[in-house]
């Protein structure tokens, strides 16, 4: 493995759990993918995810995880530039976060962009099957819904976004925890 993993705050037993065991709709045996390709991969407290999550960070790239965070099985990240999360993030099962098309292409005669920083913020839920594109920026109190995928600005916070894109569906809404 190249690149760095810090861990901030107070360090205990347990405080990364990576492909811990969550409900019983999985098998437990599925496997966790960590290619770390010299990114760095901060962890801000403790967090959780459960079998069959993958990460790929790439060469200087930086994945920041925020405390008391979790995501669900088959959770994948590819991280290709900067991909933030806030505290309190709670996602379902087979989420997907990529600030990467992986691939250029050519729109309108011009190059597009490789990667572009995601930012996640504070206290959202993110529910099964979501797509989290780059470009990606959600603001602090946000409920995506299952299915949706997610690219631009969603700036409105206490709100509901679903569908493909995502739009906002529904104001004045959180997730208990």
């Amino acid at each position: 493995m190249k690149g760095k993993i810090l861990l901030k705050g107070d360090v205990r037993h347990g405080q990364i759990a990576i492909g811990i065991p969550g409900n019983e709709m999985f098998d437990y045996s599925t496997k966790c993918i960590w290619s770390n390709q010299g990114g760095t991969v901060e962890f801000e407290g403790s967090f959780g995810t459960n079998p069959g999550a993958s990460f790929v960070i790439r060469r200087g790239a930086i994945l920041r995880i925020g405390n008391r965070s979790s995501l669900g099985q088959n959770l994948r990240i590819l991280c290709s530039k900067e991909i933030l999360i806030g505290d309190e993030l709670l996602g379902s099962w087979d989420v997907t976060i990529m600030d990467t098309d992986s691939h250029y292409f050519d729109v309108d005669g011009k190059l597009s962009e490789f990667s572009n920083r995601i930012s996640i913020g504070n206290h959202c839920f993110i529910g099964s099957g979501v797509s989290i594109l780059k470009g990606t920026s959600i603001a602090d109190n946000v409920v995506i819904a299952s299915r949706a995928v997610v690219s631009g600005k969603l700036l409105e916070s206490g709100a509901m976004y679903a569908g493909v894109p995502a739009k906002i569906k529904k104001h004045n809404i959180k997730y208990l925890k």
